[in-house]
């Protein structure tokens, strides 16, 4: 599943999600993610809280609306860059 895809389970299911990068990529393909449910070890796995989330799908929806093309950068990058990507969006600096 694509991260966007983790996000949009960890709001349906309200339930944080453990995620990681599978180990087979297709170069050139949007990275594929493994999600388990949080069952207290995380070893190895990214948890993916309900406010990410949230917030992830709603800049989203707006980058893909607006600007379509950065949809495909954000679908290939690693975790943390896709994460910062999206809170960069949420939270701009002000002044």
């Amino acid at each position: 599943m694509k991260l966007i895809e983790a996000a949009r389970k960890v709001i349906e299911d309200h339930q944080a999600q453990l995620i990681r990068p599978k180990k087979t990529q297709v170069q050139g393909e949007p990275i594929q993610y493994d999600a388990k449910d949080w069952n207290g070890n995380k070893k190895g796995w990214t948890i993916l809280d309900s406010t990410t989330a949230n917030v992830m799908c709603k800049v989203y929806a707006k980058v893909e609306a607006e600007r379509p093309e950065m949809i495909a950068k954000f679908d290939r990058a690693p975790l943390p860059n896709a994460i910062a990507f999206i809170w960069a969006i949420a939270n701009p600096k002000k002044g």
